[in-house]
């Protein structure tokens, strides 16, 4: 080992692997560029396709207010704006309609075969009676009946039973009694009609609306007066009802009418900007012309490539000063030539479980060929077979060889594979892992041990310290092994 092994060979082909091993962080590099140059972009770009049109806005109104006199046609620009104001409601009432159309039930209902569930009530109110009878008739037909009997059962909407649900109360103030009349100021009969499709369901609203009724009554009770409601009678029919019929008829022609409406506005619009467009075109030197807005996404997209592929760059350069700058071990094909000692054994850890591990297996093997397919325990093998072998070419026969565990590592890094080498060869006497670089004692123990085995990991060991810890070894005369890497 001379002064000129301080000058260290860089191999582009180490370099490479080098690099494909930090490929995490190159992709994580790449990405972050590729997305601070695509948004860097994208608003730019918004910006100035802001300031095109706000420039072009201002041209236009410029360009309005000389020909306004002269050219009446301008109006056109300004009626645009309206039409689709006027078109945007029209399409919201029109998609309404047709929503209502096609999940109404009262849509559904065949008007000549309307099952009708009808609740007569006999009221007795007294001097009250008038106050109750509108009280009721304004819950029926308010629409507070209506959602009560949606909370119990949602079958129908709201607004169809808005509709399907109606109050009748009679204003006849004599009752015939066999052969006589009799006049009943105070007492009064009304009527709950429940309209629907078929008779379950009618007679399912009809229970729902009794309960509601008789509750509503309780609490009329408290809040308003003193009464009696008494059901006379809970009757299903089935009836042809004419008021449905025409119902259905005006909400179809309402829906019909609407279309027609939008329809119209769509065509006059048209016509305004074929006018505008017209006018446009006739007009001298096209200074009225839009401006020409680029497309943000595009041009973000563009810039997203290009920070990737700068991204990619500038990882390789920063790894490339790293493995220039840091004097970490890396190379270990020129292990011997570089350090003076033999390379006993290279073993990877197979063991450590790291996301995309596969991605790092086919990395490795090719770069170590056919080496790499070996697993973990084969590698281990071949090189406590290579340590075996130095061993016996120490000198001294009989004596159990004391061979020293050294090398510039922290122990729980070199842990793993000292204890799989140890492992391996139960009649060698075996030190603790230790760095002779740093601990006294350590170079102390030195002298008393036959020979000493080196664990480095590579990427991590200095290739300083490791020349460091081979001369002292020789000065003090122990013979060197050689060096098995770990990575």
């Amino acid at each position: 080992m001379n002064e000129q092994q301080e000058v260290r060979e860089i191999s582009l082909v180490d370099l490479m692997f080098y690099c494909l091993e930090k490929w995490r962080g190159i992709l994580v590099l790449m990405l972050i560029m590729g997305i601070l140059a695509g948004a860097y972009k994208y608003q730019s770009v918004v910006r100035s396709n802001q300031s095109a049109k706000q420039e072009a806005a201002l041209e236009s109104e410029d360009g309005e207010a000389a020909e306004e006199e002269e050219n009446p046609m301008t109006l056109n620009e300004r009626s645009v704006e309206s039409y689709e104001q006027i078109i945007a409601r029209c399409e919201k009432d029109v998609e309404a309609q047709e929503d209502f159309l096609n999940q109404s039930i009262v849509m559904e209902i065949d008007p000549f075969h309307v099952s009708t569930g009808t609740l007569s009530y006999y009221v007795d109110g007294g001097e009250h009676l008038d106050s109750l009878v509108a009280a009721l008739r304004t819950f029926v037909t308010d629409g507070s009946m209506a959602e009560k009997l949606h909370a119990k059962n949602d079958a129908v909407s709201v607004e169809d039973l808005r509709y399907l649900v109606s109050f009748n109360s009679s204003d006849r103030e004599t009752y015939r009694v066999g052969d006589y009349e009799v006049i009943r100021p105070e007492k009064l009969v009304i009527q709950i009609l429940i309209n629907m499709p078929d008779g379950k369901l009618c007679g399912e609203y009809l229970a729902e609306a009794e309960k509601i009724m008789k509750e509503y009554s309780a609490k009329l009770q408290k809040t308003l007066a003193a009464h009696r409601l008494s059901l006379l009678s809970s009757v299903q029919s089935e009836k042809a009802d004419s008021s449905i019929q025409s119902y259905q008829a005006t909400l179809r022609s309402g829906y019909v009418e609407a279309v027609r409406n939008l329809q119209t506005y769509q065509t006059e619009m048209n016509t305004v900007l074929s006018l505008e467009t017209e006018e446009t075109g006739s007009s001298s030197g096209g200074t009225g012309s839009a401006a020409m807005l680029a497309n943000p996404a595009a041009e973000a997209l563009k810039y997203a490539v290009i920070g990737v592929v700068l991204g990619g760059f500038m990882a390789c350069f920063v790894l490339m000063m790293l493995y220039i700058m840091s004097g970490r071990l890396r190379n270990t094909k020129t292990f011997a030539e570089e350090y003076g000692m033999p390379m006993l054994g290279l073993v990877r850890n197979s063991d450590r479980k790291r996301a995309f591990g596969a991605v790092d297996a086919w990395i490795f093997r090719l770069e170590e060929g056919a080496y790499a397919r070996l697993g973990c325990e084969d590698q281990v093998k071949i090189a406590a077979a290579n340590v075996q072998a130095a061993i016996r070419k120490l000198p001294g026969k009989g004596d159990k060889k004391k061979i020293m565990l050294a090398g510039t590592v922290a122990r729980e890094d070199a842990a793993g594979l000292c204890e799989k080498l140890t492992a391996q060869i139960p009649e060698v006497s075996w030190s603790s892992y230790v760095q002779i670089v740093f601990q006294a004692d350590a170079i102390r123990e030195l002298e008393d041990y036959d020979g000493i085995l080196f664990v480095e990991k590579r990427g991590i060991s200095d290739s300083r310290f490791i020349v460091k810890e081979r001369k002292m070894a020789a000065e003090r005369g122990v013979e060197v092994l050689g060096s098995v890497i770990w990575c």
